[in-house]
Formats: C-alpha cells, structure tokens, sequence
C-alpha cells in the first residue's frame, strides 16, 4: 500500500467510525488528533465526491494580478533565448523597440519562473536547445565542482597560489602569495613585489614559520615559473627548497585553475573583505604598512570569522588547525 492509499484509508477509517458509532465529533478529533476543521473538510469533500474525496488535491501555483500574459512572456523568453547575454533591463529596452511595453522587473521575474534569470542559465539554455558537444575542458570544469580534495589532516596538502593586487604609488606592482591548508582553511598570505622564485621560497618559509608546529607534507600550486621550471634540469630554487624540508610537490593540471579553487576562492574573500574595503579606507605609503593591516586580517579569518568549509561547518579555521589530532605519516 502506498503512503496515498494509506492515508486515504486512514480517512475513511475515520468518517466510518463517525457514522458507524455516532461517536461526537469533538471525540473523533481528539482520538485522531486532527482539528475539527480538518474533519469537517474530509467529511464534505467525502460526501460530495466518495472515496476520491480524500484524494490530497494538486495545489495550482497560482498566477499573481499584475503578471504579465503568456503570450507576452513568450516573448521575453523567446528574446532571451536569442541573446542570452541580455539582462532583465536590456530585454526590456530591446522590447519596448518593437512596442512591447514591459518592465525589467515583470521581465525578471519571467525569467525567474523558467529559471532563466542568471546568465549562465540562459547560455546553458542556448547550448542544451542546440546540443552543442561539450568540449572535454567544459566537462571537466562541470564534473570538478561535485569533487572535493583529497585530504587527510592538518598540514597533508597546502594549496599556494599568487595574485596580483595592483600598483602602489612610490612602489611599484604588488602581488599576494597566499596558501591555504586544504583540511582546515587555515590561511597565510604575504605581499611581494616580484612574482619570483625568491618571493617563493621566502613565503614557504613563512608557512613554515606559522604553522604551529604541523608538519607540513604536500604543497599544491600551478605551474608558474615562480613555482617551477619547463626545462629539462628541473633545477628551480623553489622546488630545491621543497626537496631540502621532504616536502612533495603537488601540480594542478595545465589551463585547470579550478583543480586549485581552495587558493582561488580564498584570493576572492582576500579581494572582497580585505582589499576593496583596505584601499578605501586608507592609502598606503609602505608596503610594511599594508602587510600589518593584511596580517590582522589574517589573524581575524583563521580565529575569529566562521567558516562555511567541508569540516569547519561554521567553526573558524584555526580551531580545526590547531586542535585536530591525526597522523598521516
């Protein structure tokens, strides 16, 4: 029996032992423990249609009084589908052309309904409509936002990466080393002024430094010339460094960036919390200067700001760094 035919039965169970017993509804309600409200409308919609009656009924979702027609909304979605890189204000401009009045937002919320409100939904739209051949490098990118990293501990896999943040007058280009611990979040970021071997190998010491005593055993970056070589020799000074501390150099895979997303979307919170708000707030003369103000921030992410990763689940990162007992080796 199914979980519809059960309740169904359980229903006319119910009405039946009303009619059979002449048992007072106030009774019946409190033995079933239902309101009385809920038993009239069983008993009705019972007496009206039968067994059907105490059928659950499909609830329509309902249309709301200033929603534009259909054959309206077919129009929007129509143009949509055409330019799929137009947003809600843009559709309705290009619209309002050909004498269809309607604002951008009856236009988004058309969109909406059909999910089609965000721009990559819209080009997905476009390329399902055409069956386009996903190219293996799009595929890789879709199927790599379901996998996770694989890591065991605290200090087992450091992701490392470097940004450009931008010029500072009397200074020159300014670039951001960061790493990330893939197990905890835990982060280290340091300013430079070169992208180079030097800048490298100073800011491996400097996780070295900070990392309270954890062992670190693999370090993740791209293929950057600052992390590595093309020649044959294979001789850098970073990844001498690494070899002098036995530490195993991971790579992610060539034109893949997001085969390094912990790095890359700890850059974004760097950008988006730090920088944006730092350079309105205060110009800075020295590069001294803005590392103070990046190493509070740091401090501030790793023990004060929570964390929505995989394990700190609201937690903040050193938490989980510091105090999670494990042994990979």
């Amino acid at each position: 029996m199914t979980d519809q035919q059960l309740l169904i039965h359980h229903r006319k169970v119910m009405i039946d032992e009303f009619f059979m017993q002449s048992i007072l509804v106030k009774d019946i309600c409190s033995k079933y423990h239902i309101s009385r409200t809920t038993f009239y409308k069983w008993y009705n919609r019972y007496r009206s249609d039968g067994l059907s009656g105490l059928n659950n009924k499909i609830r329509s979702q309902g249309r709301q009084p200033n929603q534009i027609s259909k054959n309206i909304e077919k129009l929007v979605l129509d143009y949509a589908y055409q330019n799929p890189s137009h947003g809600p204000m843009n559709i309705a401009l290009n619209l309002s052309l050909i004498g269809l009045r309607v604002g951008k937002t009856a236009v988004y919320n058309a969109l909406k309904r059909n999910h089609l409100n965000l721009r990559k939904d819209r080009f997905q739209r476009l390329q399902d409509g055409e069956k386009t051949i996903i190219s293996k490098h799009q595929l890789d990118r879709q199927l790599a936002k379901k996998r996770s990293v694989k890591t065991k501990a605290p200090g087992y896999l450091i992701a490392m990466d470097t940004a450009y943040i931008g010029t500072l007058k009397g200074i020159g280009r300014i670039y951001q080393m960061t790493a990330i611990d893939t197990f905890s979040n835990y982060a280290w970021a340091k300013i430079y002024t070169s992208k180079s071997a030097k800048s490298a190998c100073d800011f491996l010491l400097h996780i070295r430094n900070y990392a309270h005593r954890r062992i670190i055993s693999r370090i993740l970056t791209d293929n950057g010339l600052e992390f590595t070589t093309h020649h044959k020799s294979k001789k850098h000074r970073f990844e001498d460094l690494l070899a002098f501390y036995k530490i195993k150099h991971k790579y992610t895979k060539v034109k893949h960036p997001w085969t390094n997303g912990a790095v890359e979307r700890l850059n974004q919170t760097y950008n988006q919390e730090f920088y944006q708000i730092a350079f309105r707030k205060k110009i800075y003369k020295s590069l001294q200067e803005l590392q103070d103000d990046l190493d509070k921030f740091t401090d501030y992410y790793n023990f004060q700001r929570p964390n929505q990763g995989k394990r700190t689940k609201g937690n903040v990162p050193g938490k989980l760094f510091l105090l999670h007992k494990y042994s990979f080796n």
